[in-house]
């Protein structure tokens, strides 16, 4: 039979067994801490390493690893930055039941008016109401900046409401039109100058073609009937350089026109085609009050 004595020793063993054990598991977690939260803190991740100094700073971590960890978490907390964020409907109206979230993670299940820790750094901030469409807004938190108000407007356009599974997507005409296009109502006045040129070239031709008749009918009667012995060889030069000056005018006015003036029936059509409203389908999502509603259709 077991005495009470041994009884009593043996729980006594085991006690102290324990204790060591849990002892030992605590120092290991305060060592472990401190590690975490210097490697946090070298990262940036200001919160991560505040929680894991608040882990090595207690009482039943060694006075070394205590110690560090107690200064440590001073600097973190000066270092950490911090918001206070405030909400209101479309009337103006404060509004408490508000889900904060930072970068996808829960900062905040409603608002009480007190500050928010947050790192250092660009992060993204969704805000979640009853009844309306969350809002998302991208913020830049300054390191060591405290009590930074950002103010939401759940019915307004402070930040960019963003409704979930909701997108927009629709079917633009292209617009971009040349250097040439966008001077004289965007159509080019290259193809007017070729076509002038050649109606120009044609009217010489037609005035030089009457003054020739005329000189060619003095000429015969200057000189009497071919062959022509008594017309000087100046008179006949003159004659024969006019009428191959005519020919040039009349060459340059046909291809002048014949450039120029289909030139102008196309760029005309193409215009005109620009000006007429898009053509194809297109697919359009807007959020209501329900949810998304997506509607399919086309122009033509």
């Amino acid at each position: 039979m077991i005495s009470i004595r041994t009884l009593a020793a043996s729980t006594l063993a085991m006690t102290v067994a324990f204790a060591n054990a849990a002892h030992a598991d605590d120092k290991a977690d305060c060592i472990n801490a401190a590690q975490n939260g210097q490697s946090s803190r070298v990262d940036k991740k200001l919160t991560e390493a505040r929680d894991a100094f608040l882990v090595c700073s207690r009482e039943v971590c060694p006075a070394m690893v205590r110690n560090d960890c107690v200064k440590w978490l001073g600097e973190v907390d000066a270092a950490t930055a911090t918001v206070v964020i405030r909400a209101r409907d479309a009337s103006g109206h404060d509004v408490v039941e508000v889900r904060v979230l930072v970068d996808g993670k829960e900062v905040a299940a409603k608002l009480a008016g007190t500050s928010i820790a947050v790192d250092p750094g660009q992060h993204k901030f969704r805000y979640e109401a009853a009844g309306v469409a969350p809002v998302e807004d991208m913020v830049l938190i300054a390191e060591g900046e405290k009590g930074r108000l950002l103010r939401v407007d759940l019915g307004g356009a402070t930040a960019t409401p963003v409704a979930d599974s909701v997108a927009t997507a629709t079917s633009t005409p292209n617009t971009t039109t040349s250097d040439a296009d966008t001077s004289h109502g965007g159509k080019s006045p290259v193809p007017w100058i070729i076509a002038g040129v050649g109606l120009a070239g044609l009217v010489a031709f037609g005035i030089t073609e009457i003054l020739l008749q005329g000189e060619v009918s003095s000429l015969k009667n200057g000189c009497g009937a071919q062959p022509n012995p008594h017309c000087s060889d100046s008179d006949l030069s003159t004659a024969k350089t006019e009428r191959t000056l005519a020919e040039i005018t009349f060459g340059v006015g046909l291809v002048g026109l014949a450039v120029g003036v289909p030139w102008i029936i196309v760029q005309t059509l193409s215009h005109k085609k620009a000006d007429a409203p898009a053509q194809g389908t297109f697919v359009d999502f807007r959020a209501t009050h329900g949810g998304g509603v997506g509607v399919f259709g086309s122009t033509f």
